[in-house]
């Protein structure tokens, strides 16, 4: 493979891992929003949901540009777009649930 074939090889691979590690932030974010919110500290779950949000923002917006799923397989993009459900609906329960507090 020359040395093009294997930067741009490696690059694609850097994105998957990217968009991997920007989903896994945002559960983590999601995690501690939660045990902080059940702890009763409104305030830094509050904070920590933002984050989250923010990164799942990122994320999606990585997923809906053509030019950039279009390095993934399919087994890459479903299940992305898998983990973007998840956190989609974990985020609209933990806002629901700050809103009741």
């Amino acid at each position: 493979m020359d040395l093009f074939a294997r930067t741009k090889a490696e690059f694609r691979h850097g994105q998957a891992e990217f968009l991997s590690r920007q989903l896994m932030t945002c559960s983590l974010y999601l995690d501690l929003a939660s045990k902080a919110h059940q702890e009763g500290d409104t305030a830094f779950a509050g904070r920590a949901t933002a984050d989250a949000e923010n990164g799942y923002g990122t994320a999606l917006r990585f997923m809906s540009d053509p030019q950039y799923a279009k390095h993934l397989t399919i087994k890459a993009v479903q299940d992305f777009r898998k983990q973007l459900e998840v956190l989609r609906t974990t985020l609209d329960r933990m806002r629901r649930l700050q809103k009741c507090s």
